[in-house]
């Protein structure tokens, strides 16, 4: 394939994913109803009947998380789609959804809230949701595809450039879920690419917040960057 068919199709698939992030997040905002802003909690049609579905959110960490969120920063919520979800903060790094490479925030409510960076699996059953700050001055979502090589840190501080940025504006919330699916769909596309949603904020202080979820064509665990 020639450099500049390949390149159409890169930048095609990441608007084709951009789109769908926008729609769905409108969607799901769509839905939210009440006065808490708390969304309906639906079961998965998907699921068979009598089939067991996990509902514990496990987390793997050094050390206990606090629990108490900072509105400043971005943040990943997590719900199950059958029954109540749980908070299990001392999973093995085997059986843990979340496993920290940092100290991580939390809060429970009808899902798990988290802040905080590490490997962030996607197993059936779950809604996950990645949140833009609450309280911030300003707040802009971007999607930014890049080497797959190179560590998202890298990216993030600007030691290396991306391979293209598309600009998603003040977006609210973003389904982790599907945006790895439209991923792995484009996989062809996307060889040798990452894809990233990153968050970029300024908060009443002036101070800057850089937070990211990478996600990769093979289904890898997600790296979640939120600080």
């Amino acid at each position: 394939m020639n450099r500049p068919m390949k390149l159409f199709r890169i930048r095609y698939a990441a608007l084709a994913a951009a789109g769908a992030v926008l729609f769905f997040s409108s969607a799901v905002l769509a839905q939210d109803s009440d006065d808490e802003g708390v969304l309906p909690h639906h079961d998965n049609e998907s699921q068979n009947a009598g089939e067991t579905t996990p509902t514990a959110v496990g987390i793997s960490a050094a050390a206990p998380g606090l629990d108490l969120l900072d509105a400043t920063t971005a943040r990943i919520e997590i719900t199950s789609l059958v029954g109540d979800t749980q908070f299990d903060s001392s999973a093995s790094p085997a059986d843990a959804m979340f496993v920290a490479s940092s100290p991580y925030r939390y809060a429970l409510g009808q899902g798990v809230t988290l802040q905080g960076s590490g490997q962030l699996l996607l197993p059936a059953g779950y809604d996950v949701q990645f949140q833009a700050p609450v309280s911030a001055a300003g707040s802009v979502a971007l999607l930014i595809a890049h080497p797959e090589s190179v560590e998202l840190s890298d990216v993030l501080s600007g030691a290396v450039a991306p391979s293209f940025i598309v600009p998603l504006g003040a977006l609210p919330t973003a389904d982790l879920n599907l945006l790895q699916g439209l991923v792995e769909n484009h996989a062809k596309a996307l060889s040798g690419l990452a894809v990233s949603l990153v968050y970029v904020s300024i908060d009443t202080q002036q101070a800057l917040h850089v937070s990211a979820a990478r996600l990769t064509t093979d289904s890898a665990p997600v790296e979640i960057i939120i600080h």
